[in-house]
This record gives structure tokens, sequence and C-alpha cells, in this order.
């Protein structure tokens, strides 16, 4: 490596540990959610609800982190290879499954009758997908276009 070059090999290893507490701590989440869907007396209680809808933030919001650091830690990647079309279909079919997994939430409330809990937590996890088109697919598709022109001119 020469002097110029900056090494990050440590920043990723740090924002990969970060990732891995994000996924258990969201499995965590989810699970806490599934246990106390199933297991409280009245999940239907305005109290009760509050709580879920909050566990349900949270979760959104780990889902997000996870996303963030992962497209974040792509600019400190020395070579990226080219989005060609089986790229371009892992990722899209990642994508799917990450949109789908959201769902699962309000698919849960669905189980349960709490038909105003999952309205509320659909929406919410749509305006998630929203602005995660907005950030981090763009963000994504802004640095691979980069890399291939960089790629293009070395």
């Amino acid at each position: 490596m020469s002097e110029l070059e900056k090494d990050y090999s440590d920043f990723m290893g740090w924002m990969s540990n970060n990732t891995n507490v994000f996924i258990f701590m969201g499995g965590f989440t989810f699970t806490i959610l599934t246990l106390l869907v199933i297991n409280l007396p009245n999940p239907n209680t305005i109290i009760a609800q509050l709580i879920l809808l909050f566990i349900t933030i949270m979760f959104d919001l780990l889902l997000y982190l996870i996303l963030l650091v992962g497209v974040e830690s792509l600019q400190f990647c020395k070579n990226i290879p080219s989005f060609g079309k089986r790229l371009q279909f892992c990722s899209t079919l990642s994508n799917v499954v990450l949109v789908l997994w959201g769902f699962l939430v309000p698919s849960v409330f669905l189980l349960w009758n709490m038909i105003n809990l999952a309205i509320i937590s659909t929406i919410i996890w749509i305006v998630f997908i929203i602005i995660n088109n907005f950030t981090i697919r763009k963000q994504n598709i802004q640095y691979r276009k980069i890399t291939e022109i960089k790629g293009d001119i070395e």
C-alpha cells in the first residue's frame, strides 16, 4: 500500500461489528414484539399498543441502520465489482426480501386482530421504504456509478 492510500480496515471492522450488533438487536426486538403480542393478557389496551408501536418503530430503525451501515461501508472498499446483471438481480432480490421482512410486523398484528396497530405500523414501514429510496438506495446507485467511472479511467 502506498503512503497516499489510507487504510480503513480498522474502521471497516468497527462498522462490521456495529452491523452485527444492530442485527442482533433487530432479532431481539422482533422476538420481544411477538412474545408480547402472544403473552399479553389483553394486548388491545392503549398502553400495550403504544408499547408495541414503540417496539415496532425501534425495529424499523434497526433495519434502516443495518442498510445504512452496509451502504456507507462501500465507500471504504478499494475494489468494488461492476454492477452487472447478476449483482443487480441479487441487489433487487435482497431489497424485496427486506421490504417484505418489514411487513411481517403488521402481519403479526393482523393475526391478533389489532387492526389499528397494523395500519399504523404499515404506514410507518412505507415511510421508511420511501426514506430508504431517497437516502440509501440512491446513494448506493450513485456510489456504484462513481466507482464504475473511476474504473474506466484507470
